[in-house]
């Protein structure tokens, strides 16, 4: 909680907690097996510095990681974002792992880092030639449709049990009708 626990995003964004945590988990072999080699803070920080600038940052483009990892480079760039005075929520954020636990860590440190709301991490093999994110937009596509429904059920509900509420307001409580 020390590291994650702040109010302020760019103090929660100064750590990536959750891939010393992943690659923790795992055996060296099983690491190497999926070829899973997570970039130390220090060249991703390096590599969004000498990237990201004023010139190069205008809102509403977007970043994509193919092979996010717990997404390391996501907090670099968030970062650099935050010291060139630019909001993260004005930019799109498109990140895939192949390896779901990643892509879950992934999906935390986007809530942790405060990305915002143009954030989509999927499991998906975004190095295929046919993907493009296809499948991460389809399985979010997917997912705010199942939202919206469920919100619209519960709104229902609740136009129902306040309409059945003022009926009881109005009926009398002795079983007689009002009249």
């Amino acid at each position: 909680m020390d590291l994650t626990g702040h109010d302020d995003p760019y103090m929660r964004s100064e750590s990536d907690v959750l891939s010393p945590l992943l690659t923790g988990l795992r055996h060296k072999s099983d690491r190497k097996w999926r070829g899973e080699y997570h970039t130390p803070a220090s060249v991703t920080d390096l590599l969004a510095a000498m990237t990201v600038d004023k010139d190069f940052a205008q809102p509403g483009m977007s970043f994509r990681e193919p092979a996010l990892g717990s997404g390391s480079m996501f907090r670099s760039v968030a970062q650099r974002l935050r010291d060139l005075g630019l909001s993260t929520h004005d930019f799109h954020w498109y990140g895939n792992d192949i390896d779901s636990l990643s892509a879950g860590c992934a999906a935390v440190n986007a809530i942790v880092w405060d990305l915002g709301p143009r954030c989509l991490i999927g499991c998906a093999d975004s190095l295929a030639p046919d993907d493009d994110y296809a499948q991460t937009r389809a399985e979010a596509k997917e997912a705010f449709e199942q939202r919206d429904r469920y919100m619209d059920t519960a709104s229902t509900i609740v136009a129902h049990r306040r309409a059945f509420a003022l009926l009881d307001q109005l009926m009398p409580s002795n079983g007689t009708t009002a009249a």
